[in-house]
């Protein structure tokens, strides 16, 4: 307003690359917000012997990590032949962070179900000891596809047509619509 309208890009108020002009977000927000999050969780992926504990580091300069809480949630992802999207939650928990002294790390022990392999992702969020939300982690075990690839071999058969300028790919009641010159999805 001590501009009298006009758009104040002069110091703490200049466009970033984290906010722009008018305060709202840009691309590198997110990034900013995972690379500065006090706290820290790894590995970056679980393998085979992974038993619910992970990795955490405390960033904080005058907070333990007990003064933090965790939410963690098991989801499954809908397979290619239901034709929707989002993940549905199987379980899901909330637990206080790990006694871990700033610039420290620890361990944060998760109470998985017995069978929470058969999720497809598991994520955790931090939130700081206002209850804020610091950054959300996700790690998947199967592999990108592995399930889809089991549940939809031998179910479903792939069939083209070619028109004019189109190549139609149709399975399992779907239809895709191809432009053959330039190889773009049209419908």
């Amino acid at each position: 307003t001590d501009e009298n309208g006009r758009i104040d890009n002069w110091g703490n108020y200049g466009a970033d690359g984290i906010v722009g002009p008018h305060h709202e977000r840009e691309g590198s927000f997110r990034t900013i917000q995972e690379i500065w999050s006090p706290v820290h969780l790894g590995p970056a992926v679980l393998g085979p012997e992974f038993a619910g504990r992970l990795e955490v580091e405390n960033r904080y300069d005058f907070t333990a990590l007990d003064r933090c809480t965790f939410d963690w949630a098991l989801a499954r992802f809908p397979r290619p032949q239901e034709g929707r999207a989002g993940h549905a939650v199987i379980a899901q928990g909330a637990l206080p962070g790990p006694a871990v002294a700033p610039g420290r790390s620890g361990v944060l022990t998760l109470p998985l179900p017995v069978r929470w392999r058969e999720a497809d992702v598991l994520y955790v969020t931090a939130r700081n000891p206002e209850g804020h939300e610091l950054w959300t982690w996700s790690w998947d075990w199967k592999g990108r596809g592995a399930a889809s690839s089991q549940e939809v071999r031998g179910e479903a058969r792939a069939t083209f047509e070619e028109t004019g300028d189109e190549l139609r790919v149709l399975a399992s009641g779907l239809v895709l619509v191809f432009d053959k010159v330039s190889g773009e999805l049209k419908g």
